[in-house]
């Protein structure tokens, strides 16, 4: 069921962004399947590009629930709170080579 949806928001993205980055709520959960109420001060954001695995930037004491919670393959950016989460966008931002990109 989620893979199907993955499937339906890339084709619904491929045309006009490169990238769609969801946050915790009713999009998050009916893409991902997983539920989050993360405060603001520690984001959590999940970087949907039309192929690939989906990528998450997330706080390192979070991570595990959420591989152990996904229904699809991740690719995870985690970050800690002495470092901030700057350095995690970054590497996202990098790896998957969004520099300049339509994000949604």
């Amino acid at each position: 069921m989620y893979q199907a949806r993955l499937d339906r928001l890339r084709a619904l993205i491929a045309a006009d962004f490169e990238c769609v980055a969801l946050v915790p709520g009713p999009n998050f959960t009916y893409v991902t399947g997983v539920a989050y109420h993360l405060s603001s001060d520690r984001p959590l954001v999940a970087l949907v590009q039309a192929t690939g695995d989906v990528a998450f930037i997330i706080p390192a004491l979070e991570q595990d629930r959420l591989t152990n919670a996904a229904p699809f393959p991740l690719r995870l950016f985690p970050y800690t709170d002495s470092e901030g989460y700057a350095p995690a966008f970054e590497q996202a931002c990098q790896t998957l080579n969004l520099h300049g990109a339509r994000i949604g």
